[in-house]
């Protein structure tokens, strides 16, 4: 099977974990149209600010897991860009297990739907960690 390419995998701090890699995401998204485009990366939190992630985390919020972006206007989504964030490793099984059974499955859904030639996509799914559950994109 031919995997998604991983464009950057920054490393995490202790405590933290990728919730799910490359060939997990390409074995779940095998068969759509874009699947030749697409590009993965991991950054470890979803925003530039390290102390406003950490909060987040300190008080039980609410984080982005995965976001997929497309562009055609943007130079930074040219690609398909899916960008995947760490979790509390406390945390890693339970949201692996809801991106497989939930999340990755509503992903494929949408990218078989979309057209190839799309001007814009969007795409996230987040994950509530005082509520222990997943958000997941329309």
């Amino acid at each position: 099977m031919t995997l998604i390419p991983t464009s950057l995998k920054e490393k995490i701090p202790k405590g933290f974990a990728y919730p799910i890699g490359a060939e997990v995401i390409s074995h779940a998204l095998d068969g759509v149209s874009q699947f030749h485009l697409l590009k993965l990366t991991f950054f470890w939190k979803n925003t530039f600010w390290a102390s406003k992630y950490n909060a987040r985390i300190n008080s039980a919020g609410t984080i982005k897991i995965i976001e997929v972006r497309y562009s055609s206007h943007s130079q930074m989504d040219t690609d398909w860009n899916i960008y995947v964030h760490a979790v509390p490793s406390a945390e890693s099984q339970f949201v692996r297990d809801q991106l497989l059974d939930n999340a990755l499955p509503k992903l494929k859904e949408r990218l078989l739907k979309a057209k190839l030639e799309s001007e814009f996509f969007s795409w996230e799914t987040s994950y509530d960690m005082a509520a222990r559950s997943i958000f997941v994109g329309q």
